[in-house]
Order: structure tokens, then C-alpha cells, then sequence
């Protein structure tokens, strides 16, 4: 197998060391997703400030699936 970048393996890591079940797994890999996501800074400029506002979203979005996925957004 060739060898991972360090971006997929911190993601196959989270997965497999967190795979009590399918559930935990796949959150953990998720919120190691989130993780490799750089948000560019907040700067005047309006392009930056959508772009930058865009990749929070995303990354609510994923930590929410995440919570759902742990049980823990009840």
C-alpha cells in the first residue's frame, strides 16, 4: 500500500483508533476532516471574508454530523 499523506492519515488514524463502532469511527474521521480544513484569516476584504465564512460553515456543519453520529447533540 502506498504511503498516505499526512492530511489522509490523520484521518485513517481517527477512524481506526476510535472504531469502537461504525458511528464513533466515522465521527472521529470527520472531526479530523475539520481539522486539516485551514480557514483563511478574516480580512476586509470582502472575497475573504465570504471564503472565510463559507469554511466555518463547513466546518460546523461536519462537527454537527459528527455530534450526531456520537449521540452527543441530543
Amino acid at each position: 500500500m502506498t504511503e498516505l499523506s499526512p492530511a489522509a492519515q490523520a484521518v485513517m488514524d481517527a477512524w481506526w483508533n476510535d472504531s469502537k463502532d461504525n458511528r464513533s469511527g466515522i465521527a472521529a474521521a470527520l472531526r479530523a476532516v475539520v481539522n486539516q480544513i485551514e480557514v483563511i484569516p478574516l480580512y476586509r476584504n470582502p472575497v475573504d471574508a465570504a471564503v472565510h465564512h463559507t469554511q466555518m460553515k463547513i466546518q460546523k456543519q461536519l462537527i454537527s454530523i459528527a455530534d450526531e453520529l456520537d449521540g452527543t447533540n441530543e
